[in-house]
């Protein structure tokens, strides 16, 4: 389906992170413990050329000032705060034994502004 889509678009990159991978991991680098496996760099090569393709159409977007505006304003939290909200709204099992997950008060709100 992906072929007969006019780019610009943004592919799932997981399907092609599992083709990368089941061709690395399936394929032998060599072939008859000496000569190099010439099909598997093909394939690789396929692969990774598909990918480049879809990068290699610029999007024509529009700037949107107030958008702009509202991404350059938003907090910017550092690891550890995002690690904390992380666990605060999916714990891990060993750090909240038998609490509901749902009934866990957050720290932030969020507003939303049309």
């Amino acid at each position: 389906y992906l072929h007969s889509v006019e780019p610009p678009c943004i592919p799932y990159i997981g399907f092609y992170l599992t083709n990368l991978t089941f061709i690395e991991e399936g394929a032998p680098e060599l072939i008859q413990k000496q000569l190099i496996n010439f099909s598997k760099r093909y394939k690789l090569s396929s692969v990774i050329c598909e990918i480049q393709q879809y990068q290699q159409t610029p999007y024509r977007l529009t700037p949107v000032p107030f958008i702009q505006q509202f991404i350059l304003e938003e907090e910017i939290f550092d690891d550890n705060i995002l690690y904390n909200i992380s666990i605060q709204r999916e714990p891990k099992f060993n750090q909240i034994p038998n609490q509901n997950i749902y009934s866990i008060e957050y720290e932030y709100e969020y507003e939303y502004i049309p």
